[in-house]
């Protein structure tokens, strides 16, 4: 029942045009709406919906996208197949992307996978860009108080 929203073409074409609005608050909608995904099935719907948001700018849909839903909805109920988006996703050059990716370690699924977590922190951290440096900083940051207390 949860995940039924994924199975209507309709509801989800109108997600997919949603990623193209002009508006953060209707693109972070989006984002919070993959949430309702409870199965590896319609996994890649979500991973699909989400990757335009990656490049987006806009605080209010990168604070929910990184940190709530890459990293404590999707790598928590999900490890493996988020791990390997976010590889697939590591190789675009955008510092949107960049810092979407570090930043989804920035919570209890970096607490739980720090060996995964410094790995693409390790990538991450030779990326020219200010934005995306910022990201990995913070994560850094994050994931240090988890190893001293």
């Amino acid at each position: 029942m949860a995940n039924t929203v994924f199975y209507h073409k309709d509801f989800y074409k109108t997600l997919q045009n949603w990623t193209k609005h002009k508006s953060s608050k209707v693109m972070r909608a989006v984002v919070i709406s993959t949430t309702g995904l409870r199965d590896k099935e319609n996994l890649q719907k979500g991973f699909t919906l989400l990757e335009p948001l990656m490049y987006d700018s806009a605080v209010y849909v990168k604070k929910n996208l990184g940190p709530f839903v890459l990293g404590s909805y999707f790598g928590n109920a999900f490890p493996e197949e988020t791990l390997r988006q976010l590889n697939k996703w590591s190789k675009i050059k955008n510092e949107h992307v960049r810092w979407n990716i570090a930043i989804a370690f920035n919570c209890s699924f970096g607490n739980k996978y720090p060996d995964k977590a410094l790995k693409y922190l390790k990538i991450l951290s030779n990326d020219p860009s200010i934005i995306a440096q910022r990201g990995v900083k913070s994560t850094v940051n994050f994931l240090k108080k988890g190893i001293l207390t």
